[in-house]
Order: structure tokens, then sequence, then C-alpha cells
């Protein structure tokens, strides 16, 4: 089973809590939001029991408690608890678009081997997000349960088309990283991805122009702030 720092890190975690917070429900106490933030704090230190039982109360007591109940789904799934997570993530997303969390319903469908509703969830999230990579993956994953392997080959060579071109986020991500002195933030990504490209990728050689620099940087020991660049130039 992976462990919560697989899933999120604690600056994700805290981002999370505080778009929670940000868009409070009137009709939720601030006792609650606390409650929240406690059990997203357990579940990202490994607590995972305690966690789990606060996230169950909150979804139970406060049903329009919408974050909650979506983090408490996803908690539900990565404890290998299937079953469980889908029950959770249905009721949410009937009232609410989260295509995060429908990726996870996806997932719960498959692991439970209901593909039929697992595509029909994906084909629901595609409306929103037609070009996302994960979706068209998960719909391979469908057509491969359903014996449609061509239509499977298809999907998978798209989402591996479009996920190349998002590799210029990480690239732009490290660039930011190394501009505030992060450079062992930015080292790791560089690493990460210069593992998986090929050599004639488009942005291998930027890639690669990060990665001198910042060997540079290591060697010179300049301040640890400086200008924002982009290195996709």
């Amino acid at each position: 089973m992976l462990t919560p720092a697989h899933r999120w890190s604690p600056g994700i975690a805290l981002i999370f809590c505080l778009c929670s917070l940000l868009s409070c429900n009137a009709s939720i106490p601030r006792s609650a939001y606390t409650d929240y933030t406690r059990a997203v704090q357990l579940y990202m230190k490994g607590e995972n029991k305690e966690a789990l039982v606060r996230f169950e109360k909150l979804h139970r007591v406060y049903p329009r408690f919408t974050e909650s109940s979506l983090f408490y789904g996803r908690a539900l799934f990565y404890s290998e608890q299937y079953s469980e997570a889908a029950h959770c993530l249905e009721k949410v997303l009937q009232n609410t678009v989260n295509i995060d969390s429908a990726k996870i319903l996806a997932r719960c469908y498959l692991r439970l081997g209901e593909t039929a509703k697992a595509e029909a969830v994906v084909i629901g999230a595609m409306k929103y997000s037609s070009e996302d990579p994960e979706l068209l993956y998960l719909t391979a994953r469908c057509r491969i349960a359903s014996d449609d392997t061509e239509e499977a080959l298809a999907l998978l060579t798209a989402a591996c088309t479009l996920m190349e071109r998002q590799i210029e986020i990480p690239l732009e991500l490290a660039a930011l990283y190394s501009s505030y002195g992060l450079d062992t933030e930015a080292g790791r990504l560089v690493d990460q991805y210069l593992n998986i490209l090929e050599e004639g990728h488009p942005l291998r050689r930027s890639m690669e122009r990060l990665n001198t620099t910042l060997h540079e940087k290591k060697k010179a020991r300049p301040e640890t702030d400086g200008p924002k660049n982009s290195f996709l130039n």
C-alpha cells in the first residue's frame, strides 16, 4: 500500500486545506473545518486509522461538507477500501464537479470489476476536460477490460502525446525553483525527466541546459534568490 507521502506532498495538502477554508460553506461550523484540517494532518503523517475515523464522522454529520467528503473518498481509495470509497464519492459527485475525484471513482470501479460504471464516470469527466491524459488512460483501461485492444492502443498513444506536451510544466517549475534558490527541488525534477526523455525530444535540450545551470550554481554557491528565468527559449 502506498504511503500518504506518495500521494500528496505536505505543500499540496496545505493548499487543499487553505482552499477549503477560503471557500467555507456558511452552513458548516468552524469547528468542522478545524477537525478537517486535523484529519488531513493526521493522514499526511501516516496515522490513517485515526484520520479515517475523523473523516467518516465529518462525512456523516456534515454530508454537504464537500471538501472533506472528497478527501475522505480519496483516503479510502488509497487505503484499498474501494467499495466504501466508491459509495462516498458517488454521493458527493452527484452535486459537484471534481475531475480528480471522478478519476478516483473510476479507478474504484475498475478495481471492483465494474467497467461500465467506470467508463460512464470517465465519459462524464471528459465533457469538462477532454484532453486530460489520465482520463484517456482510464478510458483505455476500460476498453482493455472490454477486449477492445485497438481502441485502447489509440487512446494510450493519444495520452502519451499529451503527456509529452505537459513536460513543459515541470520544466518551468524546476526553473522557478531554481530562481528562488531551491536547487535541490529543481535538481530532483530535472533528474527525473532527463531519465525519461528520449534524446530527440524537443524539450531535452532545455532540460539539459537547466541541469548545467544548476551544476554551475552549485559550484559557485551563489545567493539563494535571483531573477525568474524561463529555460524554454
